[in-house]
């Protein structure tokens, strides 16, 4: 998950997007997390557009198990499914 953050850190927008996904994917299992993103959704309409995309992408792959594959970041798919 650290090529991710390089990327998003980089400015990559897909890996940005990644690391939001994978990072939903890894909070969903903790106690709450449902609870406090329903929470950040009430100030959504208040976010920086910089961060609503990314705030998707975390919130869909925690609520609705989201595909982490479908944002490209520099790595083949057969490198990604290790990452995880």
């Amino acid at each position: 998950m650290s090529y991710y953050a390089v990327g998003a850190a980089m400015g990559e927008q897909q890996c940005l997007l990644k690391l939001a996904c994978l990072s939903g994917k890894h909070a969903a299992s903790v106690s709450g997390a449902t609870t406090a993103t329903m929470l950040l959704t009430t100030t959504y309409s208040f976010m920086p557009d910089s961060l609503k995309e990314p705030y998707q992408a975390l919130r869909d792959s925690m609520m609705y198990s989201d595909d982490c594959s479908q944002y490209a970041c520099g790595r083949s798919t057969a490198d990604e499914e290790g990452e995880l």
